[in-house]
């Protein structure tokens, strides 16, 4: 069970007990105990320079069953407004052949993603195949999301099972490719990406 925490102890005089509790227990933090997250609105950067802005992931997995691997990018310093997230990895089979078995690797495979201060699915990892569609996915978000730059965005995998018969298609480390891709926001008089300070 969690601790109550006192009145005093909240941010902004929040509420404590269950309601406290509950938004806890559920991976997030109470609207009142957290400052307000940057959202994106072009008008708010009138004057600003678009520019587009690909950050890649590269992770090797293991074949065995629980196997996991993490990397992250760092962000240059300018605004990001991140729009698509892309995947592929080299251990699906040609997709020519029916698609679950074109997907095989998307549907033993959990994935989380984060930056330092959110986890974008919470506490609970999903198939790569349910958050990025089949083989050579990809990830609209429903709105685009803002980074105020220099943070790092990280993947993270988990190996359920190896999704071949070991006979036809040998257990091989697979390597999987994310691509977040949007828009970097230049200030008005800069000229080149990573030049914000």
């Amino acid at each position: 069970m969690r601790p109550r925490f006192p009145q005093s102890q909240i941010p902004n005089g929040g509420p404590s007990g269950l309601q406290y509790q509950r938004a806890h227990a559920m991976g997030a933090i109470p609207a009142q105990a957290q400052a307000p997250a940057p959202q994106y609105h072009p008008d708010q950067w009138e004057g600003w320079s678009e520019i587009p802005a690909f950050y890649t992931v590269t992770l090797f997995l293991d074949p065995e069953p629980n196997k996991t691997a993490g990397q992250a990018t760092p962000l240059r310093p300018e605004p990001f407004v991140l729009k698509r997230i892309t995947t592929a990895n080299t251990g699906d089979v040609p997709t020519a052949v029916p698609l679950t078995l074109a997907s095989a690797q998307g549907r033993q495979v959990e994935v989380t993603w984060q930056d330092e201060f959110t986890r974008f699915f919470g506490e609970q990892p999903c198939l790569l195949a349910a958050a990025f569609g089949d083989s050579s996915g990809y990830l609209d978000l429903p709105a685009p999301v803002l980074f105020q730059g220099r943070q790092s965005l990280q993947i993270n995998l988990r190996r359920l099972a190896w999704p071949f018969d070991p006979a036809v298609y040998a257990p091989v480390q697979i390597r999987f490719d994310f691509q977040f891709q949007g828009v970097a926001l230049l200030p008005p008089g800069t000229q080149s990406s990573g030049s914000v300070r």
